[in-house]
């Protein structure tokens, strides 16, 4: 097989249909070349700097071309062959769409409120309100298109040529998420929303006839596709098992389940060192009949289903088992083989080094960075990094000592200590500022957006200035604060005649609720569990305990399992779960229910003898002068050196639905432990190279995300480990990684630069 070079840069790439170009884009730029030679043709466009081309469309007949720029407010049409030829239509855009006859152009207006087809010889325009879902026939001559209308979904039947409308009938669906046509043209397949397990296939003619429902309540369909050539139709969903329809009798003729039987071929792949090239080298290995496969508890259904060409065979990917791809025959209706991947399949791409960095941070929507290397601050869009007119006062003689923004991602705080004051601007606004002067130790939005919390220097007060009215609360002496999660409600810590106590405040008129002694030689910690119910205070590191008192109540429970030791270290609420674990100076993880409101165990940080241990290792690859990375998993059983003068736990860290517990023991310093909490056993350990620096769990998947200092990544979930490798001349030493809200990019961190990361990850990595 050869290759090209590499495009860097490119977001958008696409054959032609008929196989003689590529077109390439970086979002701004759009080039053209041969598909053999890789010739670029004479293809200009007008290129805009100030937006993204959003969305390429090739023409069936592979002559035109139509740029997206929803932003402008229109589209640039283009001819491949003929660079002087262009054409524009101005309107509302979302979604473009090419007719089969390659004239007339489908746009799809925003928030989908018309369908408007502009043909490119007459500049005739025809509109259709409230389209949904479209989908144009194989034969070219119809396009179905779902709408809604009067809280319904239906879907109508049109001729291509002068836009009549052949057929409208009720689509029978919640909410319709795909049309599709079978092979022939025969049937039309509407498929609902994944919250409603229903797929209605429709005559073109005739309406409804079939409606296929295996189940009433339940997740719906993930993925579903006709057959290339036959009458069948594959449908995958929420669960284990590929359902095949036949198309001529209209039943459902098998239930195919992701199970792995005694004659299934499983072909594993696997990597080892070639002594003679140096090279890593790659192969597949057949297991052994009836071996067994982990599968995840938490992940679950069919995401990706493609027939053969001649729809003999239809490979499966099940969620259950994100690193195996299921071959199934269509002519036995078996399961003919499985391959076992080393890694789930996924694509890892990279912004450039921004040097200098001290400050990075997503905006809590996920739609922005703010990033700063003390005295100047810039705001970036996170998708295409493009920066955003944010403006604020520069000064040179006074470094910006922190950056808040707020709740609702509109508002930037910069805190400036030596000059007493904070700035605080607008993200979408240029011209908006507002400044607040005070004595500044540390700053805090308010749940609401509206508020803001400033700790004076040496905590002799807390003042709550409130951007709408412009009054100020203060209160005194304040250590420690935190906001409930429902943000009605804030507790602050302070100091009283030599004591702590605790107080509970109502946002909304900062009234004292409740005021109770915290219990507690110096607090060091206040935190909410998931659901407000219980108010963690954590001692200092001195004392070892923690209190948890009810916001109405008081104190509920002393937590000290030593009267005279050093303290606890790191404690945290579960995200969902009635679970508390802390880790102190010791090697044990303890945790808490805090419906009984006692310690249900004690998990101590050694290696037993069923306990999975996956080791990194590193082989030079002489032909590309790269160290390669993976983990091999180690004999059970094997001992690991434990520090004698470190002890404690450091890092502790819930994953997203509190089934797993990830920790950092110092006396193990290159090794993260993962803890099953449904078993309440310890499920695997990561040997690292380096000491660990950093971890993090995924914000909606059971993916541990591990850094060490190095040029790498690490992740764990349920089913592998796998390393990524940062692709930089320069060494980039990641030594934290934050990811945003919507988990679609990361920011990695090294000691004074800064990288955005954009996993295209599934659910479970």
């Amino acid at each position: 097989m050869n290759f090209s070079e590499i495009f860097p840069g490119v977001i958008f790439a696409q054959f032609s249909p008929n196989s003689k170009f590529i077109v390439l884009s970086n979002g701004t730029r759009v080039i053209v070349k041969e598909t053999e030679q890789l010739q670029s043709i004479n293809f200009t466009h007008t290129q805009i700097t100030d937006a993204q081309i959003q969305q390429i469309e090739i023409s069936p007949n592979s002559e035109l071309v139509a740029l997206s720029y929803p932003k402008k407010g229109y589209i640039e049409i283009r001819k491949i062959d003929d660079a002087n030829w262009c054409a524009r239509i101005d309107d509302s855009i979302e979604l473009i769409q090419w007719c089969p006859d390659s004239i007339q152009l489908v746009v799809i207006s925003e928030f989908q409120i018309k369908a408007s087809i502009y043909n490119l010889n007459n500049k005739n325009v025809t509109h259709f309100k409230n389209p949904k879902q479209i989908s144009f026939s194989h034969n070219g001559r119809f396009m179905v298109m779902s709408e809604r209308k009067d809280a319904k979904d239906f879907i109508g039947i049109y001729s291509i040529r002068d836009w009549k409308l052949l057929n409208y009938q009720s689509s029978d669906t919640l909410d319709t998420a795909l049309l599709q046509w079978s092979y022939n043209d025969s049937f039309i397949g509407v498929q609902d929303t994944e919250l409603n397990f229903r797929l209605n296939l429709h005559c073109p003619c005739q309406g409804l006839q079939m409606r296929f429902e295996p189940y009433t309540y339940s997740l719906g369909i993930k993925v579903s596709r006709f057959g290339n050539q036959s009458d069948l139709m594959a449908v995958g969903a929420n669960d284990e098992k590929l359902r095949i329809i036949n198309l001529l009798t209209l039943k459902q003729i098998t239930e195919l389940e992701h199970k792995i039987t005694k004659d299934v071929l499983i072909y594993k792949e696997e990597e080892y060192s070639d002594q003679y090239s140096q090279r890593v080298v790659t192969k597949f290995t057949q297991m052994e009949q009836g071996c067994k496969i982990n599968v995840s508890k938490t992940q679950n259904g069919i995401s990706l289903l493609e027939w053969s060409y001649k729809d003999d065979y239809i490979a499966t990917k099940f969620d259950g088992m994100q690193n195996c791809v299921f071959i199934w025959d269509m002519e036995l209706l078996t399961l003919k083989a499985i391959m076992v991947q080393i890694l789930p399949i996924k694509f890892f791409t990279f912004s450039e080094i921004f040097p200098g960095v001290i400050f990075a941070q997503f905006s809590p929507n996920s739609k922005f960075i703010v990033l700063s290397n003390g005295t100047r601050v810039i705001v970036k869009e996170t998708e295409q990094l493009q920066s955003i007119n944010f403006t604020h006062t520069q000064i040179t003689d006074a470094q910006i000592q922190q950056i808040e923004i707020s709740p609702n991602s509109e508002l930037v705080a910069l805190s400036y200590p030596k000059k007493g004051y904070i700035e605080i601007r607008k993200i979408d606004d240029a011209n908006w500022c507002a400044r607040i002067d005070d004595s500044i130790e540390l700053i805090q939005w308010c749940p609401d957006s509206i508020q803001l919390v400033v700790i004076s220097e040496f905590q002799i007060k807390a003042s709550i200035y409130n951007l709408n009215n412009k009054n100020v609360t203060h209160f005194k002496n304040p250590k420690q604060i935190s906001f409930s999660h429902n943000g009605r409600f804030m507790v602050m810590s302070e100091r009283k005649d030599a004591k702590d106590f605790i107080g509970i405040y109502s946002i909304r008129d900062w009234k004292l609720l409740n005021y109770q002694s915290s219990d507690t030689l110096d607090t060091a910690l206040l935190q909410w569990s998931y659901n407000d119910s219980f108010i963690g205070v954590q001692d200092t590191e001195l004392n070892f305990r923690l209190n948890l008192h009810c916001p109405c109540q008081g104190l509920q429970m002393r937590f000290e399992p030593y009267t005279y030791s050093l303290g606890i270290k790191v404690s945290r609420f579960g995200n969902q779960s009635d679970l508390m674990a802390v880790g102190a100076n010791d090697e044990k993880l303890r945790i808490i229910n805090l419906l009984t409101l006692k310690q249900i165990t004690e998990l101590e940080h050694k290696i037993t003898k069923d306990v999975l241990i996956y080791k990194e290792e590193e082989y030079s690859d002489q032909y590309s002068q790269r160290v390669v990375t993976k983990f091999t998993q180690m004999e059970q059983g094997c001992k690991i050196n434990v520090s004698k003068t470190q002890n404690g736990i450091s890092l502790l860290e819930w994953s997203y639905k509190d089934d797993y517990i990830a920790t950092k023991f110092d006396g193990m310093q290159n090794c993260v432990f993962i803890w099953d909490m449904e078993l309440l056993t310890l499920k695997a350990i990561m040997v690292q190279i380096l000491p660990i620096k950093f971890f993090t769990w995924s914000k909606n998947s059971t993916t541990l995300t591990v850094c060490t200092g190095s040029s790498k990544i690490f992740f764990w979930n349920p089913n592998c480990t796998s390393a990524c490798d940062m692709p930089f001349d320069k060494n980039f030493h990641v030594v934290k990684i934050d990811w945003s809200s919507d988990q679609k990019s990361m920011l990695l961190f090294d000691k004074s630069d800064v990288v955005v990361a954009y996993p295209a990850l599934d659910d479970s990595f």
